[in-house]
């Protein structure tokens, strides 16, 4: 599918996915961001889904500390004041990091090192405990 199309196809649901009783709740229920959920009604959703297809064409504005280019997007109308979580900026980049993470020599043996100090130490316990049971009888 060509960008032409799916621009009007974008256009097109924009223009008839109504704004009015579109609702949306991004809250944290947990500790951190990682305990985090979206509630919304059926409009919530599906013009939350609108808004984030018109972001992927949406003029670049200007390039954030990492980079990236800060885009434009409608969400006032649809966030409930209710939200915990708030996005105050949208970034957009095709230029990922690599993420794969590679284990270095180190991150292997620290937890050897660790395992075999608490081994040295219930051995040392346990000859201690061997001597005091050896003095009393």
């Amino acid at each position: 599918m060509d960008e032409d199309k799916i621009k009007a196809i974008i256009k097109q649901l924009d223009d008839e996915v109504p704004r009015e009783g579109a609702k949306v709740i991004l809250e944290q229920y947990g500790g951190g961001p990682d305990e985090s959920q979206i509630v919304a009604n059926q409009k919530g959703y599906l013009r939350l889904g609108v808004e984030f297809l018109k972001a992927a064409f949406a003029e670049r504005k200007s390039i954030s500390k990492k980079g990236y280019d800060s885009i434009p997007i409608d969400f006032g109308y649809l966030i409930s004041e209710n939200s915990t979580v708030d996005f105050d900026n949208f970034e957009i980049t095709e230029s990922f990091p690599d993420t794969t993470y590679k284990r270095k020599i180190t991150d292997r043996l620290i937890p050897l090192v660790f395992v075999g100090i608490l081994a040295v130490i219930a051995l040392l316990a346990l000859i201690g405990f061997g001597v005091v049971v050896k003095k009393l009888f």
